[in-house]
């Protein structure tokens, strides 16, 4: 039990307040969550900015591995984005491994992963629906389009998915940019 004078300094502590309101963040969020399912829909045509014609799943367990390693090579500065990272690995802990059915997930953890979408479809840990097919896809095809460098400063690309009857299930344009400072040397 703790005495009068430990639970006071607990009280008048910043970081003890700070992480009692991150508990009560993480507890909010997860109660406006559905239940989780085997799968997650990752990419949709309503997500993002439109540049899905397809669905993506994942499988729950491998979600939660992602987020479990991302969570310990990221520093996240928002408040939102903070609690979600915390409250997505709870969420899925707690999936229905066998059901074989797909959860709708939160529109904001599209940000989180959405960088990761194109290599999980790739490598296989994904899978892709054609809405105009209406059936998966085994192998999407990708490409790239409207490359351009300048110099080593930036390279742009419009990345496009196909399926195998030849639909579209994404486009997206890509850049990268390179900033090097004056006073920073690069090993």
């Amino acid at each position: 039990m703790l005495s009068i004078r430990q639970s006071l300094k607990q009280l008048v502590s910043k970081s003890y307040r700070e992480q009692q309101q991150m508990s009560q963040g993480i507890q909010a969020y997860l109660d406006t969550l559905p239940m989780c399912h085997q799968f997650v829909l990752v990419a949709a045509p309503d997500f993002g900015e439109g540049e899905y014609f397809c669905g993506v799943t994942l499988p729950a367990s491998d979600l939660l591995a992602w987020y479990r390693k991302e969570a310990e090579h990221t520093t996240i500065y928002f408040w939102d984005a903070n609690v979600r990272r915390r409250a997505m690995p709870v969420w899925l802990e707690h999936a229905h491994t066998n059901d074989g059915e797909v959860t709708d997930p939160p529109r904001n953890a599209f940000r989180d992963v959405r960088g990761y979408i194109a290599d999980w479809v790739e490598v296989g840990q994904a899978h892709a629906w054609c809405y105009h097919c209406e059936s998966w896809v085994d192998e999407v095809a990708m490409s790239k389009t409207d490359e351009s460098h300048l110099g080593n400063l930036s390279s742009s690309w419009t990345d496009l998915w196909f399926c195998n009857q030849g639909h579209k299930m994404h486009e997206a344009r890509q850049e990268v940019r390179w900033i090097f400072s004056k006073n920073r040397s690069v090993p």
